[in-house]
């Protein structure tokens, strides 16, 4: 028996947690319309107004980049979260996936800074790159049948 397989489950039941909540979020800002120009600008100027934030740095990039192209990065975003949450769930990519999690979190992180519990992005962001890292898509998922048309070297599943 293999003596690892626990674990390998444990991560794989980690990874459809995420895209789970990758998903439910998506379906929330969807129907918050978070994902418009407006809803974008709601976003970030009235539930989690940059006015506010202690990282001046991002709190200016969100304002000076950001909001003024929110046409473009709405649909990135909606978009974004969407295939992280299929990829998670399914299985896909996880590496990838995983990875794009954590940085999709840590901006979370940055832009909320000071209004949430820090500790609820921090965890998620470890939980994506324990997942990245393990490789857990090989354990009920789609990367397990493409491991062996990939190329070897090419960390992507």
């Amino acid at each position: 028996m293999d003596s690892d397989l626990p674990s390998r489950r444990w991560l794989a039941a980690l990874r459809i947690m995420m895209g789970v909540i990758f998903l439910t979020t998506w379906l929330a800002n969807v129907q918050k319309g978070f994902y418009t120009p407006a809803g974008l600008e709601d976003f970030f100027t009235r539930v989690y107004p940059q006015s506010h934030n202690p990282i001046a740095p991002y709190a200016a990039f969100i304002q000076n980049v950001l909001l003024p192209s929110r046409a473009v990065f709405g649909p990135i975003q909606f978009a974004g979260e969407f295939a992280l949450g299929v990829a998670l769930l399914l299985g896909i990519f996880t590496p990838v996936a995983g990875i794009a999690g954590a940085f999709l979190l840590f901006n979370i992180f940055l832009a909320t800074y000071g209004t949430e519990w820090p500790w609820t992005y921090l965890s998620l962001i470890v939980v994506c790159i324990a997942v990245a890292a393990s490789r857990s898509g090989r354990t009920f998922g789609i990367d397990r049948s493409l491991v062996s048309r990939i190329p070897r070297g090419l960390p992507i599943v």
